[in-house]
């Protein structure tokens, strides 16, 4: 590389909100390009910031000056790191744009116009808490921590939900909002009532302290159904991707339709057990793959499998059934 034209921030720590990003680099008062990430969901925040400079200059100039981007960010938002460790690389690739069909999009793009940041030497000040250097002796620290230690953060949902909001010893409101949807579905999950939730979660907004900069449009996001559907579906999913899940977990249960997940005795909805159940095929009489139309094999959906009487399911096989008048457990089919 000879020259450099701009600089690059990538941030992937999920817990900084885009719109508190966006307000600090418009208050920043620099020229930006910044956008949402692929990868990125409204519970899951990424994000990166392109930052045009006056003319061109030598490649040892870009690591000073993402430096200085990332340390006034850090300084502002008090947190220890934002710019992932790629921000630094001289030659790297970033993807721009969405991925399209992609569930719970939620693309954002925003051009600021100000100063070229080369030219801001008042905000040189920042570069010596935001350099490579200076990460990485943050992670290496936290590294030989445990989790609690590192991040000071607490626990069980009531405390979560003290975290929230401005000042001094709170941490925002996406951090704290997303791990307490966490938290309370771990708790609740076989009777999760997501409008209950919804409401507890929106009373607490309403009850934090908010920093006078802080934009009302971002508190409107963060009470909005998008955004609380977001986090607690992506609380759902987290919960459910860390149970081990195959079919002979569950017994299905007719009352209810609902699946009992046996490991903890609690009930699944039939979403969940397909989204962590591949679809099976479906056998004939002699083990062969019943084919469609088009000459590939049948299946049948997770919940199917776990639910449907055997004679609905063309002798399906591989799963367990249990037969309460024999007392018996075996055989072919899925689980009635």
């Amino acid at each position: 590389m000879l020259q450099i034209t701009g600089i690059e921030l990538d941030y992937d720590g999920e817990n900084i909100a885009f719109d508190d990003m966006l307000k600090l680099v418009e208050e920043m008062g620099i020229s930006a390009l910044t956008y949402t990430s692929p990868s990125h969901t409204s519970a899951a925040q990424r994000w990166r910031i392109l930052a045009p400079i006056s003319q061109r200059l030598q490649p040892e100039m870009r690591a000073k000056l993402v430096a200085r981007l990332d340390g006034y960010l850090k300084a502002k938002l008090g947190a220890k790191t934002i710019a992932a460790s790629e921000s630094f690389a001289l030659s790297q690739a970033y993807y721009y744009g969405w991925v399209m069909n992609k569930p719970g999009l939620d693309h954002r793009v925003e051009v600021l116009i100000g100063d070229f940041i080369d030219l801001r030497d008042d905000l040189a000040t920042f570069e010596a808490n935001g350099g490579r250097a200076a990460n990485d002796a943050t992670n290496k620290a936290a590294a030989g921590k445990s989790q609690d230690e590192q991040d000071h953060q607490a626990h069980g949902f009531d405390a979560i939900l003290g975290e929230l909001g401005d000042g001094d010893g709170l941490n925002g409101f996406n951090g704290p909002l997303t791990r307490a949807a966490a938290s309370y579905v771990k708790v609740y999950f076989e009777n999760l009532d997501k409008e209950k939730l919804k409401t507890i979660l929106r009373d607490a907004i309403g009850k934090a302290p908010k920093k006078n900069t802080r934009d009302p449009q971002s508190i409107k996001r963060y009470t909005g159904d998008k955004y609380l559907d977001d986090i607690i579906k992506s609380a759902i999913k987290k919960y459910t991707d860390e149970l081990p899940v195959t079919l002979d977990h569950f017994v299905a249960d007719m009352e209810t339709h609902s699946y009992i997940y046996l490991p903890t005795r609690k009930p699944w909805p039939s979403p969940s057990v397909n989204a962590r159940i591949r679809p099976v095929a479906i056998l004939d009489a002699a083990g062969r793959p019943v084919l469609d139309s088009k000459k590939k094999p049948k299946k049948n959906a997770g919940q199917r499998m776990a639910g449907q009487e055997p004679s609905h399911r063309g002798g399906d096989v591989g799963a367990r059934r249990t037969d309460d008048d024999q007392g018996s457990v075996g055989g072919v089919g899925g689980i009635v």
